[in-house]
């Protein structure tokens, strides 16, 4: 977490540096480098506190997680932008989450999420690059390239634990024609949230606690599934002051 700490200062203060270097007389907004010092930081600190309280005689847990998160954004250039962020979690305390119960011979279900699922038990630690898209954009038309978050009712950010899902691929925009919205994506990787992982999408599914069939067998789909890659489409359209019909 000082690693995460120390380089996020630098980030602040290199681009603060490079801002106070420019005057308002001169600014250059034709070259990369410009785009750079007049670029956007955003950032964002959480923390999270989880417990479950079973019945007498089973095992109870509970978890304290801490995070911390920042995002930079190129200005734009010549229709393009460049953004990065990161994130990073730490356990700063709780009961042994990895302990079976001496009953069932499970362990925690809920609070093991707030951490790094994709880790052996007992790594609480999770830090990852969520972010590292180029985007362009004109009247009509926005394109995001690379690992990004996308909110769609299929795929979105899950943001119920520290850190939320991303994407890898391509994902695009489109609103040339009047009150309606094409969205169109195509993804060969995906970070479920609690991972720092990136997996396929087929490998993707099924890292969680799976549910089980009528019959009270465990579903199997984990690591049963093969897809390398993921296309997405939707497309909205108002058709009222107050409705809009998603397809």
């Amino acid at each position: 977490m000082k690693r995460i700490g120390c380089t996020l200062l630098l980030i602040l203060f290199l681009t603060n540096a490079a801002i106070a270097q420019e005057t308002e007389k001169s600014v250059d907004t034709t070259s990369f480098v410009a785009a750079l010092r007049r670029g956007n930081i955003a950032g964002h600190l959480r923390y999270y506190f989880m417990a479950t309280d079973n019945q007498q005689g089973l095992k109870d847990y509970y978890a304290c997680a801490r995070g911390a998160g920042m995002k930079f954004s190129t200005a734009w250039f010549y229709q393009f932008q460049l953004s990065c962020s990161g994130s990073g979690v730490l356990n700063i305390g709780g009961s042994s989450l990895y302990t079976p119960d001496r009953v069932t011979g499970q362990v925690s279900r809920y609070e093991s999420g707030l951490f790094n699922i994709a880790k052996a038990p007992g790594k609480y630690r999770l830090l990852r690059m969520d972010e590292l898209y180029l985007s362009y954009r004109n009247q009509h038309v926005l394109i995001h390239v690379g690992r990004q978050f996308i909110q769609t009712p299929f795929i979105n950010k899950q943001d119920g634990r520290m850190n939320a899902t991303a994407v890898e691929g391509l994902w695009t925009e489109w609103n040339m024609i009047s009150k309606t919205r094409i969205q169109l994506g195509w993804f060969v990787g995906i970070s479920p949230r609690s991972t720092d992982h990136w997996f396929s999408p087929g490998n993707g599914i099924g890292i969680y606690p799976s549910g089980i069939n009528p019959d009270g067998t465990k579903s199997q789909y984990g690591k049963n599934i093969n897809s390398n890659s993921v296309l997405l489409a939707n497309i909205s359209r108002s058709v009222g002051k107050y409705t809009t019909v998603r397809l």
